[in-house]
Protein backbone atom coordinates (compact mmCIF):
# COMPACT_ATOMS: atom_id res chain seq x y z
CA UNK A 1 0.00 0.00 0.00
CA UNK A 2 2.86 2.36 0.86
CA UNK A 3 4.47 1.78 -2.57
CA UNK A 4 1.15 2.43 -4.27
CA UNK A 5 0.70 5.77 -2.46
CA UNK A 6 4.30 6.76 -3.22
CA UNK A 7 3.71 5.96 -6.90
CA UNK A 8 0.45 7.99 -7.00
CA UNK A 9 2.10 10.96 -5.28
CA UNK A 10 5.10 10.78 -7.63
CA UNK A 11 2.82 10.77 -10.65
CA UNK A 12 0.93 13.78 -9.28
CA UNK A 13 4.11 15.74 -8.66
CA UNK A 14 5.55 14.83 -12.06
CA UNK A 15 2.31 15.82 -13.76
CA UNK A 16 2.32 19.18 -11.97
CA UNK A 17 5.91 19.87 -12.94
CA UNK A 18 5.35 18.99 -16.56
CA UNK A 19 2.24 21.11 -16.85
CA UNK A 20 4.04 24.08 -15.31
CA UNK A 21 7.00 23.83 -17.65
CA UNK A 22 4.90 23.59 -20.80
CA UNK A 23 2.42 26.32 -19.90
CA UNK A 24 3.93 29.42 -21.44
CA UNK A 25 1.04 31.86 -21.49
CA UNK A 26 1.19 35.30 -19.93
CA UNK A 27 -1.78 34.53 -17.67
CA UNK A 28 -1.59 36.83 -14.69
CA UNK A 29 0.93 39.18 -16.34
CA UNK A 30 -0.06 42.36 -18.10
CA UNK A 31 0.75 42.83 -21.75
CA UNK A 32 -0.43 46.45 -21.55
CA UNK A 33 2.07 49.26 -22.00
CA UNK A 34 5.01 49.90 -24.29
CA UNK A 35 7.64 47.28 -25.18
CA UNK A 36 10.96 47.99 -26.90
CA UNK A 37 11.83 45.74 -29.82
CA UNK A 38 15.13 44.18 -28.81
CA UNK A 39 15.37 41.65 -31.63
CA UNK A 40 13.74 40.81 -34.95
CA UNK A 41 14.49 37.23 -36.01
CA UNK A 42 17.42 37.27 -33.60
CA UNK A 43 18.93 40.49 -34.98
CA UNK A 44 19.21 43.73 -32.98
CA UNK A 45 17.45 46.62 -34.75
CA UNK A 46 19.66 49.48 -35.97
CA UNK A 47 17.30 52.40 -36.47
CA UNK A 48 17.23 56.17 -35.87
CA UNK A 49 14.67 55.79 -33.07
CA UNK A 50 14.05 52.85 -30.72
CA UNK A 51 11.32 50.71 -32.31
CA UNK A 52 8.57 49.66 -29.92
CA UNK A 53 5.12 48.12 -29.73
CA UNK A 54 2.42 49.27 -27.33
CA UNK A 55 -0.66 47.34 -26.28
CA UNK A 56 -3.99 48.44 -24.82
CA UNK A 57 -5.66 45.07 -24.46
CA UNK A 58 -9.00 46.30 -23.08
CA UNK A 59 -9.37 48.63 -26.08
CA UNK A 60 -7.91 45.99 -28.45
CA UNK A 61 -5.35 48.51 -29.68
CA UNK A 62 -1.83 48.15 -31.02
CA UNK A 63 0.44 51.16 -31.45
CA UNK A 64 4.13 51.85 -31.71
CA UNK A 65 7.02 52.96 -33.85
CA UNK A 66 9.09 51.10 -36.43
CA UNK A 67 12.16 53.22 -35.76
CA UNK A 68 10.91 55.70 -38.36
CA UNK A 69 7.13 55.57 -38.79
CA UNK A 70 4.34 55.30 -36.23
CA UNK A 71 2.18 52.19 -36.46
CA UNK A 72 -1.31 51.44 -35.21
CA UNK A 73 -3.90 48.73 -35.55
CA UNK A 74 -6.11 46.32 -33.65
CA UNK A 75 -5.18 43.26 -31.64
CA UNK A 76 -6.86 40.04 -30.68
CA UNK A 77 -5.37 38.71 -27.45
CA UNK A 78 -6.14 35.79 -25.15
CA UNK A 79 -3.71 35.86 -22.23
CA UNK A 80 -4.79 32.49 -20.87
CA UNK A 81 -4.07 30.75 -24.19
CA UNK A 82 -1.11 32.93 -25.14
CA UNK A 83 -2.63 33.76 -28.52
CA UNK A 84 -2.28 37.15 -30.15
CA UNK A 85 -2.88 38.52 -33.64
CA UNK A 86 -2.60 41.98 -35.14
CA UNK A 87 -5.14 43.25 -37.65
CA UNK A 88 -5.52 46.35 -39.81
CA UNK A 89 -1.94 47.53 -39.24
CA UNK A 90 -1.29 50.95 -40.76
CA UNK A 91 1.51 53.47 -40.46
CA UNK A 92 2.53 57.02 -41.12
CA UNK A 93 4.47 57.40 -44.35
CA UNK A 94 7.68 59.30 -43.63
CA UNK A 95 10.52 58.74 -46.08
CA UNK A 96 12.98 56.67 -44.11
CA UNK A 97 16.38 56.82 -45.77
CA UNK A 98 18.47 53.65 -45.62
CA UNK A 99 15.86 51.89 -43.49
CA UNK A 100 16.24 48.12 -43.69
CA UNK A 101 14.23 47.35 -40.55
CA UNK A 102 10.70 48.66 -41.14
CA UNK A 103 9.56 46.32 -43.94
CA UNK A 104 10.67 43.05 -42.28
CA UNK A 105 9.30 44.29 -38.95
CA UNK A 106 5.82 45.03 -40.31
CA UNK A 107 5.84 41.75 -42.24
CA UNK A 108 6.71 39.88 -39.03
CA UNK A 109 3.86 41.61 -37.17
CA UNK A 110 1.43 40.18 -39.72
CA UNK A 111 2.67 36.64 -38.97
CA UNK A 112 2.41 36.78 -35.15
CA UNK A 113 0.10 34.17 -33.59
CA UNK A 114 1.44 33.57 -30.05
CA UNK A 115 3.08 35.42 -27.21
CA UNK A 116 5.23 33.72 -24.56
CA UNK A 117 7.43 34.86 -21.71
CA UNK A 118 11.18 34.87 -22.23
CA UNK A 119 13.95 35.49 -19.70
CA UNK A 120 14.32 38.64 -17.57
CA UNK A 121 10.73 39.83 -18.05
CA UNK A 122 11.02 39.85 -21.83
CA UNK A 123 8.32 38.43 -24.10
CA UNK A 124 8.49 36.77 -27.48
CA UNK A 125 6.09 37.00 -30.40
CA UNK A 126 5.92 33.74 -32.38
CA UNK A 127 4.49 32.62 -35.70
CA UNK A 128 2.14 29.66 -36.16
CA UNK A 129 5.11 27.27 -36.45
CA UNK A 130 6.57 28.34 -33.11
CA UNK A 131 9.38 30.42 -34.63
CA UNK A 132 10.41 33.42 -32.51
CA UNK A 133 9.87 36.49 -34.67
CA UNK A 134 10.14 39.47 -32.30
CA UNK A 135 11.63 39.84 -28.80
CA UNK A 136 10.30 42.65 -26.60
CA UNK A 137 11.34 44.22 -23.31
CA UNK A 138 9.07 46.49 -21.24
CA UNK A 139 10.00 50.19 -21.50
Amino acid sequence: MKKYLTFIMSCGILSSLLSCSTTQSLAGKSLDGEWNVIALSGQTPHTEEQPYIGFKTAEKQLFGNTGCNNIFGTLEYDGAKGTIAFKNIASTMKACMNDTFEYPFTQALGKVKNVKPLKNGEIGLYDENGELLISLKKR
